[in-house]
């Protein structure tokens, strides 16, 4: 198969740039990551329409010009924007006759993706065109959410000038900043070791990026304060208050990533001086985000590798030191890429693996590392899906399904349930082939707990479970739930359930009984001794036990409803979803809401991050022990905040610690908003927010 040419080889031939323009857009590139087209666009270097014109040529796919493109609703309702946005893709025309749905992607040879489209657009054919990605966003803004902005708008608001290197003949949004000449990333090392600080500086150095070593967390803010800056690492021993230090870092610029080490030989060899296993993860996790920097790698999907790696282990119940070699082999298994001259072809995820395995031996580490990544992407066979299995047969299957989730799946969106049960459907056709199914029953556990964190929307209320006389908790049970958009705490003594209502206050407990509970009716009186009032949460008992005689004081004292078989998963979720929703019928607020529910589910920092983004106007109200605090947010940005006695960041800080109470958010007109009190971006106000929640917790005050 012939190689890909390069865009850059192609714009010139076809005479549209010239080599001093390519410099400049790859030193952009170098700089802030993305695609070398969008960088060119940025500069003004060639229009829209000629760059399709070279992806064309590159990738042998059709083209299509989409910033401007007028989308009818139908054809952007058949993918949804979750979708749209997660794979950078949109729908821009739709053929009936021959129910061809057309979709513009920036990536159009990316694997599964006709496949995953197709699945999402239920069954419509698909056709693939080849689009600018930058583009593809404006294109998403203007459709979806009914915006204004041009391509030209989108490539100032994505790439800000002041943190660019521009030539004196383009026009400066901020006049008094100097001018930085990038050649490469930009790193800054904080340490005050005399010795090792310059050596690991000329170590990083030989593979490119700019390195600045000082040895104070202030000449460090300096630095910030006139360029941008990639990474900043910081020896832990020259502050105590990490977070205070990472609020003002990032003030500068949220997409500053900080990091902490011990010793700047940690830093450079992987190794820890302490004998904690879990410093040693954190000085190898290190290593590999210096490499990536080096290498001007944004992404580091490596160190997303192994922390999904170690959730898998943990659910597993893998012993600590056989959890470290697998999060170990997760962190380093695309370490050849870092070597040599390897990144100048394009392995496949299973050949770099390989490599990198090849190289551990080569370095003389541990056996087992290699051992575990030379098991990754191979078919299981029926004795191992049944039997006992070695570590590194099951380490390089936990490595191979956290390695094809990341490259395939992950994204800076949430996993909606639409997402979950895709992902889901895939693995599980997977099972006893490429991967083991208690290895996917982890997995799966995993992406549970992240479907916690659902948009504001698809919070369908709280629900906590008992699990009577110690019964073992059941965790497909709670997963069933989750998956239908409930909110799901577990408890198994009357005392901890008692603390969880009082502080959670749920819509619905669910009272699991073991089947040798003959007297359902002593383990509510015993609830209510405890302070449990199921008048005020209604409840259901799951038990496999009939319960006939007892039906009418069950209902008498409380009970809702009464399930008979815990496995009837489907049954359950159905009866718990209609109690609730009869629950809220009573309390529905006013039409204008738009949302409302309980802080202990969605904290003021959940609420902005949901509604920022989407560019809401809305008043936010908090309440908590009589008291109220408002905030006013125009086109996603917080524009006012008021409380008793406080104003402006003040008020939004007060809010963030708040962690019980209400909170309701209604659709308002930017004329009905106040005259502003706040002028910070929405990332510094919660970050600082966060910083004075954390000093009031280990103050005891929260």
């Amino acid at each position: 198969m012939s190689e890909t040419k390069r865009l850059d080889k192609i714009l010139l031939e076809l005479g549209l740039i010239t080599e001093e323009q390519v410099r400049h857009a790859l030193d952009r590139q170098r700089t802030h990551g993305g695609k070398f087209g969008s960088a060119l666009l940025y500069h003004r270097y060639l229009s829209e329409e000629s760059l399709v014109k070279a992806l064309e040529i590159q990738s042998g796919c059709e083209g299509i010009i989409v910033a401007n493109l007028d989308i009818p609703k139908p054809v952007l309702a058949m993918i949804p924007l979750k979708v749209a946005q997660a794979r950078n893709v949109i729908p821009f025309d739709y053929i009936p006759d021959d129910n061809l749905l057309k979709i513009a992607t920036a990536d159009p040879h990316k694997p599964e993706l006709n496949e995953e489209l197709a699945f999402i657009a239920r069954g419509k054919n698909i056709a693939i065109y080849i689009a600018s990605g930058v583009a593809i966003d404006t294109a998403i803004e203007r459709n979806y959410h009914g915006g204004e902005r041009s391509l030209d708008d989108s490539l100032m608001l994505r790439i800000p000038n002041e943190l660019t290197a521009v030539e004196d003949d383009e026009p400066e949004l901020d006049a008094h900043k100097p001018k930085i000449h990038s050649s490469g990333s930009r790193i800054v090392i904080v340490t005050d070791e005399e010795y090792s600080g310059p050596l690991i500086k000329s170590v990083i150095e030989r593979q490119g990026p700019q390195v600045e070593l000082v040895p104070t967390i202030s000449k460090a803010r300096e630095i910030l304060g006139e360029r941008f800056v990639e990474t900043v690492f910081i020896r832990e021993s020259l502050t105590e208050d990490q977070n205070a230090v990472e609020a003002t870092i990032r003030a500068h610029n949220f997409r500053t990533d900080v990091r902490w080490f011990t010793d700047c030989s940690a830093l450079a060899l992987g190794e820890s001086r302490e004998s904690s296993r879990t410093e040693s993860l954190r000085s190898i996790e290190l290593l590999v985000t210096l490499l990536a920097s080096a290498h001007g790698d944004k992404n580091v999907r490596s160190i997303s590798v192994g922390r999904c790696a170690s959730r898998i282990c943990h659910n597993l119940g893998i012993p600590e030191p056989d959890r470290q070699r697998i999060v170990t082999a997760g962190f380093l298994r695309h370490l050849s890429l870092y070597s040599g001259d390897s990144r100048e072809s394009s392995p496949t995820a299973h050949e770099t693996i390989q490599r990198s395995a090849r190289l551990l031996e080569s370095l003389g580490f541990d056996n087992s590392l290699a051992s575990i990544l030379q098991q990754t992407y191979r078919e299981v066979s029926l004795q191992e899906t049944t039997g006992s299995l070695d570590i590194a047969t099951l380490g390089g299957n936990i490595v191979t399904i956290s390695d094809m989730f990341i490259e395939n799946y992950q994204s800076t969106d949430r996993i909606s349930l639409i997402k979950f049960e895709e992902i889901k459907r895939r693995f599980y056709d997977q099972a006893g082939h490429l991967f083991l199914p208690e290895v996917i029953d982890a997995f799966i556990l995993v992406l549970q707990e992240d479907c916690l964190n659902q948009e504001l929307v698809e919070t369908r209320g709280e629900v906590i479970i008992y699990f009577h006389n110690e019964m073992q908790h059941n965790a497909f049970l709670s997963y069933h739930l989750r998956s239908k958009g409930l909110r799901v705490t577990n408890s198994s003594t009357p005392e901890d359930l008692t603390q969880l209502c009082q502080r959670r206050t749920p819509d619905a407990l669910l009272i699991v009984l073991p089947e040798s509970c003959k007297e359902p009716l002593q383990v509510l009186e015993s609830l209510s001794d405890v302070g449990v009032d199921l008048e005020k949460t209604p409840g259901i008992i799951v038990a496999n036990s009939n319960f006939e005689d007892s039906l009418e004081q069950l209902f008498q004292s409380g009970i809702n409803d009464i399930v008979t078989d815990s496995e009837e998963y489907e049954t359950l979720c159905a009866k718990t979803l209609a109690l609730i929703e009869r629950q809220r019928k009573d309390t529905q607020s006013t039409e204008s809401s738009v949302a409302h529910g309980k802080l202990s589910n969605l904290n003021l920092i959940d609420l902005i991050q949901a509604l920022g983004p989407g560019r809401k106007t809305t008043l936010i109200t908090l309440r908590e022990d009589g008291e109220e605090i408002l905030i006013y947010m125009v086109d996603g940005a917080i524009v006012h905040a008021s409380g008793k006695d406080i104003n402006g960041p003040e008020a939004i800080f007060e809010g963030i610690c708040w962690l019980a109470g209400s909170f309701t958010v209604t659709n308002i007109l930017p004329q009905d908003a106040p005259a502003p009190n706040v002028d910070l971006p929405n990332e510094s106000v919660l970050m600082e927010g966060c910083r004075l929640m954390d000093e009031r917790m280990r103050e005891g005050k929260i």
